[in-house]
């Protein structure tokens, strides 16, 4: 079972929850509204100012950083989050039409970015995402494979070559 997961269940049946970090500087209605939204997906959630430092960012499956009016300091924000938890999967949800938030936010390698008001339907594709996304070492070594498999191809296929031909 993944770190990132609690199970909890009744008469026996495990259901797996997903926790949630929500990080935002301000709390208002449409904090509340994700994090209902969030709780109706059936995960743990937790709303924050800050990322935890240390080892506890990596109990989450996800971090979602809600950003304020200027682009500049959310991509600061981010690169601060990734650099205490470089591991942590992270979306990010703006204002509409902040295309250069969009931008920055891809820019840091967020898993996403969403727009508010933020729909049911977008918060289940986000946990459906993250549920999927690969944990960062294997994501590592897919890459790496990635680039070998050429070469690799290319060796075999020559000895195989000559014995084919012989």
């Amino acid at each position: 079972m993944r770190a990132n997961a609690e199970t909890s269940g009744d008469a026996g049946r495990a259901a797996v929850r997903d926790r949630v970090l929500v990080v935002t500087s301000r709390s208002d209605d449409r904090a509340d509204d994700l994090v209902r939204l969030l709780a109706a997906q059936g995960c743990i959630v937790t709303l924050t100012p800050s990322v935890p430092t240390g080892d506890g960012a990596a109990d989450y499956l996800l971090a979602i950083l809600r950003t304020g009016p200027d682009a500049v300091a959310m991509g600061e924000r981010l690169r601060r989050l990734r650099e205490q938890a470089p591991t942590l999967a992270v979306a990010v949800i703006g204002a509409p039409g902040r295309v250069a938030d969009a931008v920055e936010a891809m820019r840091a390698q967020a898993l996403d970015y969403l727009e508010e008001p933020v729909s049911a339907g977008a918060v289940e594709r986000l946990m459906r995402r993250a549920r999927s996304a690969p944990e960062p070492r294997q994501a590592t070594l897919l890459t790496s494979l990635q680039l070998l498999m050429p070469g690799l191809v290319h060796e075999l296929r020559n000895p195989l070559s000559g014995v084919l031909a012989g």
